[in-house]
């Protein structure tokens, strides 16, 4: 009888290292998510700073729009978009919808921007609803 049980602690040690290796990758992939969520925030963030700032400026001073600021806009919401596909895909096509729309913004009417969900506050609201912890 004693070497049954001697096979069933065997056995059990196996199913608890294996448990214990599930346990770790599962932690591994938590933090690793929390890292590209991280990630996306900032890239998030840099962009709907710099679009406030810019919005800010051309209102108090419509001279100062400029197709670099415009330029540099779109490729901070394409780093965005790009940090954003590892966490919430339909995100990261609204990113690239406003990165389109920062490298041509007389090309599209207050209509499509509405259509598309691309407004800045909305884009703001949705990122950190993605992004934070509830």
């Amino acid at each position: 009888m004693m070497p049954e049980f001697h096979v069933t602690m065997e056995g059990l040690r196996i199913i608890a290292g294996w448990f214990g290796s599930v346990l770790n990758w599962r932690q591994a992939q938590t933090a690793e998510k929390r890292a590209q969520a991280q990630t996306a925030l900032k890239s998030m963030m840099a962009a709907v700073r710099e679009a406030r700032q810019n919005l800010a400026a051309v209102r108090d001073n419509p001279a100062s729009k400029s197709t670099d600021t415009e330029r540099r806009l779109s490729e901070l919401w394409s780093a965005a978009a790009i940090d954003m596909s590892a966490v919430d895909y339909e995100l990261t096509a609204r990113y690239l919808m406003k990165a389109d729309y920062w490298s041509d913004p007389k090309g599209w009417t207050n209509q499509q921007k509405d259509d598309r969900l691309i407004q800045l506050d909305e884009m703001l609201r949705l990122g950190t609803d993605a992004l934070l912890p509830h």
